[in-house]
């Protein structure tokens, strides 16, 4: 997210990219890279669009984040929280077991992370997000790029020209401008490093359905 984003729409679609579906969602936007200049600002945002999303089950009026999957999950969420904890990181808001039936954990704005913590190496799959300062465009793609896998990725700004190089330098299958989460039959989704092997949607789905047959013929 650049100093040039548009917050009255970068700060509700980064928080959904973050939080859809409890953040059990494989392209969820769990690592956010603010500029410097509106770092603390959109800190203080975000956490307040994360505790303001009601959370319940899918029988109760008004819900928008659900419960995670299992009781096993959540324990590894609050486990890869507690981790980056113990090792310095700073909870902003959530981060807490829900006192109400079912798997659920308070959406989760962190803080004060560290490269080498699991919350930045690994997948949560939970309602957990990390929000990390940076500079300029080269320091965010070295560390936007410096994971093992590849998926997808969201960028924020008002500038066309930077929109073009962020997005060709960033190692991920979807970049969303603007947007976070979007998707169209058209489209393909494909991931890189890790992230994928094939695709779907698109030209590239479709030909997963065709026999390839290659013919050669000597004279």
């Amino acid at each position: 997210m650049f100093d040039d984003a548009n917050l009255k729409k970068a700060i509700p679609g980064a928080g959904m990219g973050l939080l859809a579906g409890s953040g059990q969602n494989c392209s969820c936007t769990s690592r956010i890279y603010v500029q410097r200049g509106i770092y603390d600002q959109v800190v203080d945002k975000l956490a307040a669009f994360a505790q303001k999303l009601p959370m319940g089950g899918s029988d109760e009026p008004g819900s928008l984040l659900g419960p995670l999957i299992s009781e096993k999950q959540r324990q590894r969420v609050l486990g890869i929280l507690g981790d980056g904890v113990a090792g310095g990181a700073e909870v902003v808001t959530g981060g807490k077991v829900m006192d109400r039936r079912g798997y659920f954990v308070e959406a989760t704005i962190v803080t004060n992370t560290t490269p080498d913590m699991r919350l930045i190496r690994e997948e949560i799959f939970g309602p957990v997000g990390c929000v990390i300062p940076f500079d300029d465009e080269d320091e965010v793609l070295t560390a936007a790029n410096d994971t093992r896998y590849g998926l997808a990725a969201s960028l924020w700004t008002e500038s066309l020209g930077r929109a073009h190089r962020v997005a060709n330098e960033l190692h991920a299958g979807q970049v969303w401008v603007n947007c976070a989460i979007a998707a169209d039959p058209a489209m393909p989704i494909s991931g890189h490093k890790e992230s994928g092997w094939g695709g779907e949607r698109g030209w590239k789905g479709i030909e997963g359905y065709f026999n390839t047959k290659a013919v050669y013929i000597s004279h």
